[in-house]
Protein backbone atom coordinates (compact mmCIF):
# COMPACT_ATOMS: atom_id res chain seq x y z
CA UNK A 1 0.00 0.00 0.00
CA UNK A 2 1.21 3.71 -1.10
CA UNK A 3 1.49 5.96 1.69
CA UNK A 4 -1.38 8.39 -0.31
CA UNK A 5 -3.50 5.34 0.05
CA UNK A 6 -2.52 4.71 3.24
CA UNK A 7 -3.16 8.76 4.19
CA UNK A 8 -6.82 8.64 2.61
CA UNK A 9 -8.29 5.44 4.54
CA UNK A 10 -6.75 6.73 7.96
CA UNK A 11 -9.89 8.84 8.77
CA UNK A 12 -12.41 6.31 7.77
CA UNK A 13 -10.74 3.66 10.06
CA UNK A 14 -10.95 6.55 12.96
CA UNK A 15 -14.79 7.21 11.83
CA UNK A 16 -15.63 3.46 12.09
CA UNK A 17 -13.82 2.66 15.75
CA UNK A 18 -15.56 6.03 16.64
CA UNK A 19 -19.03 4.58 15.77
CA UNK A 20 -18.41 1.62 16.80
CA UNK A 21 -17.26 3.09 20.53
CA UNK A 22 -20.48 5.12 20.43
CA UNK A 23 -22.85 2.22 19.80
CA UNK A 24 -21.40 0.19 22.57
CA UNK A 25 -21.74 3.28 25.33
CA UNK A 26 -25.15 4.76 24.25
CA UNK A 27 -26.72 1.13 23.95
CA UNK A 28 -25.19 -0.05 27.43
CA UNK A 29 -22.90 -2.32 25.87
CA UNK A 30 -19.55 -2.92 26.86
CA UNK A 31 -16.88 -5.34 25.57
CA UNK A 32 -17.35 -8.53 27.16
CA UNK A 33 -13.50 -8.85 29.63
CA UNK A 34 -11.61 -11.87 29.52
CA UNK A 35 -11.92 -13.35 32.87
CA UNK A 36 -8.63 -14.14 34.59
CA UNK A 37 -7.68 -18.16 34.69
CA UNK A 38 -8.76 -19.13 38.24
CA UNK A 39 -6.41 -21.51 40.21
CA UNK A 40 -7.28 -25.14 40.61
CA UNK A 41 -6.22 -24.94 44.20
CA UNK A 42 -6.10 -21.66 45.45
CA UNK A 43 -3.18 -21.19 47.83
CA UNK A 44 -1.38 -24.17 47.36
CA UNK A 45 1.61 -22.32 45.94
CA UNK A 46 2.21 -20.32 49.03
CA UNK A 47 1.99 -23.39 51.26
CA UNK A 48 4.66 -25.95 49.46
CA UNK A 49 7.21 -25.79 52.05
CA UNK A 50 4.58 -27.16 54.73
CA UNK A 51 3.51 -30.47 52.92
CA UNK A 52 4.20 -33.67 54.71
CA UNK A 53 2.96 -37.05 52.98
CA UNK A 54 2.63 -37.40 48.90
CA UNK A 55 1.51 -40.45 47.01
CA UNK A 56 1.42 -40.90 43.69
CA UNK A 57 -0.50 -43.90 42.54
CA UNK A 58 -1.28 -45.69 38.97
CA UNK A 59 -3.36 -49.03 39.41
CA UNK A 60 -2.02 -51.11 41.91
CA UNK A 61 1.38 -49.37 41.71
CA UNK A 62 2.21 -46.41 44.42
CA UNK A 63 4.76 -44.60 45.66
CA UNK A 64 4.73 -42.94 48.69
CA UNK A 65 7.16 -39.64 50.15
CA UNK A 66 7.49 -38.04 53.42
CA UNK A 67 8.82 -34.67 54.26
CA UNK A 68 11.58 -35.84 57.08
CA UNK A 69 13.08 -32.81 58.63
CA UNK A 70 13.01 -30.85 55.37
CA UNK A 71 13.67 -33.51 52.76
CA UNK A 72 11.55 -35.59 51.01
CA UNK A 73 12.17 -39.68 51.30
CA UNK A 74 10.26 -42.45 49.71
CA UNK A 75 9.17 -45.04 52.17
CA UNK A 76 8.81 -48.40 50.24
CA UNK A 77 12.84 -47.93 49.62
CA UNK A 78 13.16 -47.41 53.07
CA UNK A 79 12.93 -43.95 53.25
CA UNK A 80 15.63 -43.77 50.65
CA UNK A 81 15.95 -39.72 49.24
CA UNK A 82 14.13 -38.58 46.59
CA UNK A 83 15.22 -36.50 43.63
CA UNK A 84 14.31 -32.36 44.92
CA UNK A 85 14.49 -31.41 41.60
CA UNK A 86 11.97 -34.22 40.18
CA UNK A 87 9.66 -33.56 43.33
CA UNK A 88 9.69 -29.95 43.16
CA UNK A 89 8.96 -29.98 39.31
CA UNK A 90 6.04 -31.69 40.31
CA UNK A 91 4.63 -29.42 43.15
CA UNK A 92 5.22 -26.52 41.30
CA UNK A 93 3.10 -27.93 38.84
CA UNK A 94 0.38 -28.63 40.45
CA UNK A 95 0.10 -25.08 42.09
CA UNK A 96 0.14 -23.82 38.82
CA UNK A 97 -2.27 -25.83 37.22
CA UNK A 98 -5.70 -23.49 36.55
CA UNK A 99 -9.20 -24.23 35.81
CA UNK A 100 -10.59 -25.20 31.95
CA UNK A 101 -14.43 -25.50 33.08
CA UNK A 102 -16.27 -22.12 34.15
CA UNK A 103 -18.08 -22.56 38.10
CA UNK A 104 -20.65 -24.89 38.50
CA UNK A 105 -19.81 -26.73 34.56
CA UNK A 106 -21.00 -30.13 34.56
CA UNK A 107 -18.85 -32.19 31.65
CA UNK A 108 -19.78 -35.82 29.49
CA UNK A 109 -16.95 -38.01 30.99
CA UNK A 110 -17.34 -41.21 32.83
CA UNK A 111 -18.48 -41.17 36.62
CA UNK A 112 -15.75 -43.07 37.76
CA UNK A 113 -12.97 -40.45 37.26
CA UNK A 114 -13.25 -39.06 40.40
CA UNK A 115 -12.81 -42.11 41.62
CA UNK A 116 -10.42 -44.21 40.05
CA UNK A 117 -9.43 -42.81 36.57
CA UNK A 118 -10.54 -42.15 32.85
CA UNK A 119 -12.41 -44.26 30.60
CA UNK A 120 -9.01 -44.66 28.56
CA UNK A 121 -6.76 -46.02 30.30
CA UNK A 122 -5.39 -45.99 33.81
CA UNK A 123 -4.40 -42.89 35.37
CA UNK A 124 -1.96 -41.29 37.36
CA UNK A 125 -3.65 -39.88 41.07
CA UNK A 126 -1.64 -37.56 43.02
CA UNK A 127 -2.69 -36.94 46.67
CA UNK A 128 -0.92 -33.78 49.17
CA UNK A 129 -1.54 -34.05 52.77
CA UNK A 130 -0.22 -31.14 55.12
CA UNK A 131 1.46 -31.93 58.69
CA UNK A 132 -1.91 -32.26 60.49
CA UNK A 133 -2.69 -35.04 57.72
CA UNK A 134 -5.38 -32.90 56.44
CA UNK A 135 -5.96 -33.19 52.38
CA UNK A 136 -4.55 -30.25 50.79
CA UNK A 137 -4.73 -31.33 46.99
CA UNK A 138 -5.80 -34.04 44.56
CA UNK A 139 -5.14 -34.10 40.89
CA UNK A 140 -6.05 -36.83 38.32
CA UNK A 141 -3.96 -37.44 35.06
CA UNK A 142 -5.65 -38.92 32.39
CA UNK A 143 -3.93 -41.61 30.43
CA UNK A 144 -3.35 -39.85 26.52
CA UNK A 145 -4.17 -41.96 23.78
CA UNK A 146 -0.63 -41.53 21.77
CA UNK A 147 1.68 -41.86 24.95
CA UNK A 148 2.68 -39.19 27.57
CA UNK A 149 1.07 -37.00 29.64
CA UNK A 150 -3.31 -36.61 29.27
CA UNK A 151 -6.21 -34.68 30.04
CA UNK A 152 -5.82 -33.58 34.09
CA UNK A 153 -8.60 -33.51 36.59
CA UNK A 154 -8.21 -31.63 39.73
CA UNK A 155 -9.97 -31.47 42.57
CA UNK A 156 -10.25 -29.55 46.05
CA UNK A 157 -10.44 -31.10 49.11
CA UNK A 158 -14.53 -31.81 49.67
CA UNK A 159 -15.44 -31.61 46.37
CA UNK A 160 -17.25 -34.54 45.27
CA UNK A 161 -16.66 -33.91 41.55
CA UNK A 162 -13.08 -33.28 39.74
CA UNK A 163 -12.62 -30.67 36.87
CA UNK A 164 -10.92 -29.83 33.78
CA UNK A 165 -7.82 -28.36 34.31
CA UNK A 166 -4.96 -26.00 32.43
CA UNK A 167 -1.11 -27.06 32.96
CA UNK A 168 1.57 -29.68 32.61
CA UNK A 169 2.87 -31.60 35.19
CA UNK A 170 6.23 -34.19 34.91
CA UNK A 171 5.65 -37.74 36.15
CA UNK A 172 8.83 -40.17 35.75
CA UNK A 173 7.40 -43.63 33.94
CA UNK A 174 8.91 -45.67 37.36
CA UNK A 175 10.20 -45.79 40.66
CA UNK A 176 13.51 -45.14 39.49
CA UNK A 177 12.90 -41.93 38.06
CA UNK A 178 11.58 -40.69 41.85
CA UNK A 179 14.87 -41.62 43.11
CA UNK A 180 17.86 -39.41 43.80
CA UNK A 181 20.65 -40.12 42.06
CA UNK A 182 23.15 -37.71 43.07
CA UNK A 183 24.24 -39.33 46.51
CA UNK A 184 28.45 -37.81 45.74
CA UNK A 185 29.38 -34.82 43.91
CA UNK A 186 33.05 -34.69 44.77
CA UNK A 187 35.35 -32.71 42.45
CA UNK A 188 37.87 -34.56 40.98
CA UNK A 189 41.02 -32.83 42.08
CA UNK A 190 39.88 -33.56 45.87
CA UNK A 191 40.22 -37.09 45.26
CA UNK A 192 43.82 -38.92 46.08
CA UNK A 193 42.44 -42.37 45.67
CA UNK A 194 39.50 -44.93 46.26
CA UNK A 195 39.12 -47.85 47.65
CA UNK A 196 36.28 -50.64 46.69
CA UNK A 197 35.30 -54.00 48.61
CA UNK A 198 33.48 -56.51 47.30
CA UNK A 199 31.17 -58.96 48.96
CA UNK A 200 33.57 -61.52 48.94
CA UNK A 201 36.00 -59.50 50.56
CA UNK A 202 38.39 -58.49 47.68
CA UNK A 203 39.28 -54.83 47.62
CA UNK A 204 40.17 -52.61 44.32
CA UNK A 205 42.53 -49.42 44.49
CA UNK A 206 42.22 -46.63 42.41
CA UNK A 207 44.80 -44.06 42.64
CA UNK A 208 46.99 -41.44 41.33
CA UNK A 209 50.69 -42.55 40.23
CA UNK A 210 52.07 -39.00 39.54
CA UNK A 211 50.57 -35.47 40.33
CA UNK A 212 49.23 -33.92 37.81
CA UNK A 213 47.38 -30.68 37.61
CA UNK A 214 43.91 -30.49 37.79
CA UNK A 215 42.53 -29.48 34.36
CA UNK A 216 44.95 -32.77 33.09
CA UNK A 217 43.49 -36.20 33.39
CA UNK A 218 44.69 -38.39 35.79
CA UNK A 219 47.12 -41.76 35.29
CA UNK A 220 45.45 -44.52 37.35
CA UNK A 221 47.10 -47.62 38.21
CA UNK A 222 44.68 -50.57 40.04
CA UNK A 223 45.49 -53.20 42.14
CA UNK A 224 43.82 -55.78 43.61
CA UNK A 225 45.02 -56.73 47.53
Amino acid sequence: MQRRDFYFLLPTGIALIAAVTIELVVGGHSPIPIPAPKPAFPGLADHLDELAWMRVSRGAAKVDFANVAGRWVIIEKDNYPASPATLRRLLVGLADLTRAEPDGAETDRSPSLDLDGTATGAPTRIALRGRTGNTVAEAIVGTASAGGVGPIYARQPGAERASLARGSLELPGDLLGWLDRGILDIPQAHVASLKLTGADGATWRYGATVPTPPSRSRTCRRTRD
